[in-house]
């Protein structure tokens, strides 16, 4: 029997009608799931970074939204 991980979908959170949720050999974890505690740290680090640069009336170097 093969069976499949996934953790990232092309439209986030699926669809609650997408074929994949209702297979049995499948087994789904929030995209969150592949990090490690350096990537998490990193990820954290540049949070806190933008969110100085932004108070200090900068740019974030990473935003969310480039409106």
């Amino acid at each position: 029997m093969a069976g499949a991980g996934i953790d990232t979908f092309e439209q986030e959170p699926p669809s609650p009608d997408n074929p994949l949720l209702a297979l049995d050999a499948v087994v789904f974890s929030p995209h969150a799931a592949h990090y490690s505690i350096q990537s998490y740290a990193e990820v954290r680090n540049k949070v806190f970074a933008d969110s100085a640069s932004v108070l200090r009336g900068g740019k974030p170097l990473y935003p969310v939204d480039r409106i």
